[in-house]
Parts: structure tokens; C-alpha cells; sequence
């Protein structure tokens, strides 16, 4: 059992990793396709939304394929094919074909993201302990890494197109024997052991909470990807390479956090971390919106990322926890968490037209209290790991 988890824990955190590496590797390129495509913050805004949609659309998908091939296998298929597709936004032509390309990258990463999970959630399942903090905090340390070649990219003078081809390469020869290592989970059998449908349900009075939650604090952690990068540089006037760190900061507090994560709730409790963090998080961004220095944005993405840390590992291991099985609840979880996703980047970018980016994002603040406010919705039905 020892040796079972310890080969397990690896696999899942290298595969948390790499996801994290190609997530912050797009983002400090929105600016460069924004100005290309002679964009405005509202259409692009819109075109963010495809990815969103890519995402929702391919869990409804990989919910019930996880649980017919296995949740490992899946997560293998989605991060070969999320590095193939990551290069695909940045040389896009016009704006049909951005909004064609980052529906595939949406629907890689919601696949890959709802296996993944799944099979973290299936780890810390069988070992009676939590780890999905732990297993965050290398997508943010990846996050981390993906930001900072990024930031190194750009001072050399890579092309986007060579950046993104480049990391994606790096990921495929990097992940592939981790990929391969990944345990087959043991939730989703029934008595006879035959695979469950896995199928996505409408959610009940519990799982809905759980869900309104996820959709809350990932509107607001998809915001910081999808924006800082233009608000840094367009309103508070930094230079391209310097403007690729406020999405640093955040994963970098983000995996400092996450680290500690699963120590923190063994003592104060998910509904505690959840009500502090969502609340921490809100001030954070608030702050570095007000002040309107590129210091002052960064530092306060800094400090949402040490609030944000916890929230989403909590709210999906308290999906996987009410679902008949971990992908299902996943599942239903990770759809109305991502639509925060189809929200919220059409949301800022019209917000940001009728008044200014810093505002917009001042209201995601505002959500973020929301739901420090109803953190009740994560607390446990029963111990973890409990038959």
C-alpha cells in the first residue's frame, strides 16, 4: 500500500503539473493575439468564451468516457492531445479561427481537468487522507514554471507560435512515462464490478452548493488568467515581460498555499479554509485594483492567490464526496464550476467597455464574498475515506 500510493502521488502530481505549465503558457500571450486581431476588450471577451464552452462541453463527454475507460487513460489521451492544440490560439488568423482554436484547447483542458481530478480523488479516497490541496499545488507550481518561460520567452524574442510549440514538446517527452503511471481508479464499480455510466445528473440541494461555489471562485481565478496580463499592461502601464508576472504571482502563492493546504484543513476544517480564503482572496484583488500600480496589481494577485489556494481543492473534494462516484460528482461539479468560465471573461470584457478593466474586476471581488459567505455548502457528510 505504501509503495501503491507513493508511485500514485507522483503520477497524479506530475500530471497536475504539466496541465499547469500549458494553462500559464497562454495566458501572458492574450495581449499580443488581442492586439493581432485588432480585438476590443468585448470581443474578446466573447472569444474567450469559446474556450469555456469547449471546457463544459467536453466534460459532459468525459464524465461518462472516464468512467467507462478509466479516468488514467483519459488524462493520458487529454495531455497529449492539450499540447498538440495549445500552439493553435496564438497563430490563429482572424477571429473565426481563434474562437475555432480555443474551443479545441477548452475541450482538452476540461478533459484533462475532470480526469485528472477524478483520479486524484480516487487516491485520496483509497488512503483515507486528504492530498487534493497537495495535488493543486503542483498545478500551480506548474503554473508558476509555465509563467516564468513565458516571461523568459518574451525577453528573448521568441515568437508566441515558437514559445507554445516549444513547451508543448517539452510537456509530451516530459509526462508521458508519468501519464502511463497513472492508477486506475477503483470508485464508479458497482457490486459486480462493471464500470457506472459516470453520467452527469441534475445536481441535488447539497451538490448544487458545492457547484455554486466552484462556479464562483473559478469565474474569478479564469479572470486572472484571462485579463492581468491587459490590465497590468494597458491600464497601469507596464512593460509586456513585467505584465506575465501578475499571473505568476497568483501561482506562485497559489502552490505556496496549496502546499500547506491539506495540513491547514486537517486542523481548521474545509468550511473555515473556504470562508477565510474566498474572503482573503477578495480583498487581494480588490486592493491591487484600487491602488492601480503594476507593483500593487501584482502583490494583489499575490495575495488572491493565497486565498484562492484551497478553494478549489476543497470544493472538489467535496464534489466527488456527494457523487455516486467520483467522476459523476466531479462532473457535475466541475460543469457549473466552469461555466464561471462562460461568464465571466464576456462579463469583464463589457463591463471593462461601459467603464474601465480595473472596475470589472472589481466585481469579481464582490462574487468572491459571495462565496466566503456560503462555505456551510462544502462541510463534510461523513469522514473521509468512511465506508
Amino acid at each position: 500500500m505504501i509503495a501503491w500510493l507513493r508511485r500514485s502521488r507522483v503520477a497524479v502530481s506530475v500530471t497536475f503539473l504539466v496541465n499547469g505549465v500549458m494553462v500559464a503558457s497562454w495566458a501572458p500571450h492574450v495581449p499580443d493575439v488581442r492586439e493581432h486581431l485588432d480585438l476590443t476588450e468585448g470581443v474578446l471577451g466573447t472569444a474567450l468564451l469559446a474556450g469555456a464552452v469547449g471546457a463544459v462541453s467536453a466534460m459532459t463527454i468525459a464524465a461518462p468516457l472516464s468512467a467507462r475507460i478509466g479516468p488514467h487513460r483519459l488524462a493520458m489521451a487529454a495531455g497529449v492531445s492539450l499540447a498538440v492544440v495549445s500552439p493553435l490560439p496564438v497563430i490563429a488568423p482572424n477571429l473565426w479561427t481563434l474562437v475555432i482554436a480555443l474551443f479545441a484547447w477548452g475541450a482538452t483542458i476540461g478533459s484533462m481537468d475532470l480526469a485528472m481530478n477524478a483520479v486524484a480523488a480516487d487516491v485520496e479516497h483509497r488512503a483515507g487522507r486528504p492530498f487534493m490541496s497537495g495535488f493543486h499545488g503542483m498545478w500551480s507550481l506548474g503554473a508558476l514554471i509555465g509563467s516564468i518561460i513565458a516571461f523568459v520567452a518574451i525577453r528573448v524574442g521568441l515568437t508566441p507560435l515558437e514559445h507554445m510549440a516549444g513547451v508543448g514538446v517539452a510537456v509530451v517527452v516530459v509526462a508521458w512515462t508519468s501519464f502511463r503511471a497513472l492508477p486506475p481508479a477503483t470508485r464508479g464499480m458497482d457490486e459486480g464490478g462493471a464500470a457506472s455510466s459516470g453520467r452527469l445528473r441534475l445536481p441535488g440541494r447539497a451538490l448544487l452548493g458545492v457547484g455554486v461555489v466552484a462556479f464562483i471562485v473559478l469565474a474569478a481565478e479564469g479572470a486572472v488568467e484571462n485579463w492581468s496580463a491587459l490590465v497590468l499592461k494597458e491600464n497601469f502601464g507596464s512593460t509586456a515581460s513585467f505584465a506575465a508576472l501578475g499571473y505568476g504571482a497568483l501561482s506562485l502563492t497559489m502552490a505556496t498555499f496549496r502546499f500547506l493546504g491539506d495540513g491547514i484543513n486537517k486542523r481548521v476544517g474545509p468550511v473555515t479554509l473556504l470562508a477565510s480564503g474566498a474572503g482573503l482572496a477578495g480583498a487581494g484583488l480588490a486592493l491591487g485594483m484600487i491602488v492601480g500600480t503594476p507593483w500593487a496589481g501584482v502583490v494583489g494577485f499575490g495575495i488572491m492567490g493565497i486565498g484562492l489556494a484551497n478553494t478549489v481543492p476543497i470544493v472538489f473534494s467535496a464534489g466527488a464526496a456527494h457523487g455516486r462516484t467520483a467522476a459523476e460528482g466531479l462532473g457535475t461539479v466541475a460543469v457549473l464550476g466552469y461555466l464561471g468560465f462562460l461568464v465571466a471573461p464576456p462579463t469583464i470584457g463589457h463591463v471593462a467597455e461601459a467603464t474601465s478593466l480595473p472596475v470589472a474586476l472589481g466585481c469579481v471581488a464582490g462574487t468572491l464574498g459571495v462565496a466566503a459567505l456560503m462555505s456551510r455548502a462544502v462541510a463534510p457528510v461523513k469522514a473521509l475515506g468512511s465506508t
